[in-house]
């Protein structure tokens, strides 16, 4: 992390790394689809909604952004919940 401001927690954990470390990655995994018109496809179910609200941490919020992006498109209504 650079500067005045506080790093997250993803931000410190990438900044400890040094040349050689290795990072195990996971997902998506695709279990919960956006097919639009506030359609979500949930391990083969479809379920129909009005309103989205999600809970977000560190990188976890790149995601919702673009969900909320097509969900508001769609005329979804948005509420996020930004946990730092």
């Amino acid at each position: 992390a650079s500067g005045d401001r506080p790093a997250g927690k993803m931000s410190t954990c990438i900044d400890s790394l040094h040349e050689g470390d290795t990072v195990d990655c996971k997902g998506p995994f695709g279990d919960i689809e956006y097919q639009g018109k506030g359609v979500f496809l949930i391990k083969g179910s479809k379920l129909q909604v009005k309103k989205l609200t999600m809970i977000a941490g560190g990188t976890g919020i790149n995601p919702i952004y673009r969900l909320f992006q097509c969900a508001l498109r769609d005329g979804i209504a948005c509420d996020v919940i930004y946990c730092n």
